[in-house]
């Protein structure tokens, strides 16, 4: 193999990352005329690097509302099934829903019971379907859509502390932690893209 066409496959390598975000200025490439060998194929940005970073601490903090809804759902379906296990990351206030829904149905009997656990699964799903919601706005880059799920995240967290249930809030804590990153992230992303 040719040492030039090795070179720009290695350089082919190292900014595949880059090339295709649709962002000016981050990987170029050259298309190789009638035969030719190939010639250095991508121009390199020095910030590629630096934005390829980034670019998955912005995707990885908003990917976090998907899996607080996903979990969130998982819990309900478990308790709804008697089983008495949850995830720490899930929803406080989906968990508080369902045990009042049950104090509520064990009150008044077995036939209403079932409905209102339909009702707490009808409001689990409402409530991930609104975290799913706010990342699927995060990952379109809406900073509200960050702003307003951890700020719901965090007042969720709360029903963790009355309950002092530490682990679940400190798992709240490092989803915020993780999702205020992405956030900040996607600050540095926009920054760097107007320059």
């Amino acid at each position: 193999m040719d040492s030039a066409v090795a070179g720009s496959v290695g350089t082919l390598g190292r900014v595949a990352g880059t090339v295709g975000t649709g962002q000016r200025g981050y990987g170029r490439m050259e298309q190789p005329n009638d035969g030719q060998e190939m010639q250095e194929a991508v121009v390199a940005d020095p910030h590629a690097e630096e934005y390829g970073k980034l670019e998955k601490a912005f995707r990885g903090g908003a990917s976090w509302f998907y899996w607080i809804a996903a979990l969130s759902l998982v819990n309900s379906v478990v308790h709804l099934f008697d089983v008495d296990r949850s995830f720490v990351i899930g929803l406080g206030i989906t968990q508080v829903f369902e045990a009042i829904t049950l104090v509520i149905a064990e009150e008044t009997g077995a036939e209403f019971g079932m409905v209102l656990k339909g009702l707490s699964l009808c409001f689990t799903l409402f409530v991930a379907a609104l975290f799913a919601f706010f990342g699927y706005m995060a990952i379109k880059r809406h900073h509200w859509a960050f702003i307003v799920g951890m700020i719901l995240y965090l007042l969720d967290g709360l029903l963790f502390l009355i309950g002092f249930d530490i682990l679940s809030l400190g798992f709240h804590g490092l989803a915020l932690f993780f999702m205020f990153g992405g956030y900040n992230a996607l600050k540095k992303l926009e920054s760097m893209e107007q320059c």
